[in-house]
């Protein structure tokens, strides 16, 4: 995966996502997306520039709002905005971090790392075939309880391609279509 093919997967992901969360807050919407947007086709210290660009926007239109000039829609705007662009830049540079390439030392957050981590981990599970989660073993529901003691749930066990009761000897092979 490339560079600049993560980054239009965290673009892409983030402006579903800020469509998904700030529905019906126009100014907080059009702020998040446009911040995902101005991050399309950047290097990473082109993203850390526009962080501080975003930093800037931000306290201005704080600024503004707080001499009585500006509106809260405004300040809205540019928090959302300088939020997704300083998300998109965390992931990106903690994608750099992982693939031993120059990075910014600073702290990444946890979930810019779990949203890296969860894109290289689908990348590499579609090369390596994998369609999909693998269909629950045929037999009996998991959650149901033993049908000779009755008192705890049974267990599938992997090795053995079978139902069990932990407690008492009842097994019963999965069937195999």
């Amino acid at each position: 995966m490339t560079y600049l093919q993560l980054l239009n997967i965290i673009v892409d992901d983030g402006i579903k996502a800020a469509r998904r969360d700030y529905k019906g807050k126009a100014p907080r919407l059009k702020g998040a997306v446009d911040g995902f947007r101005a991050c399309r086709e950047k290097s990473i210290v082109d993203l850390w520039n526009t962080v501080l660009e975003a930093r800037t926007c931000v306290a201005k239109a704080e600024d503004a709002y707080t001499a009585g000039s500006g509106s809260p829609e405004d300040v809205w705007y540019w928090r959302c905005y300088a939020g997704e662009v300083e998300w998109t830049f965390d992931c990106m540079n903690y994608a750099m971090q992982v693939s031993h390439q120059v990075h910014l030392r600073r702290a990444i957050p946890a979930r810019c790392a779990l949203k890296v981590q969860d894109i290289f981990s689908k990348e590499r599970a579609m090369a390596e075939g994998y369609t999909g989660p693998t269909p629950r073993k045929p037999g009996p529901s998991p959650d149901l309880n033993c049908p000779d003691c009755k008192t705890t749930s049974i267990r599938y066990n992997r090795k053995t391609n079978s139902w069990e009761c932990p407690i008492c000897p009842w097994i019963e092979k999965a069937k195999t279509s």
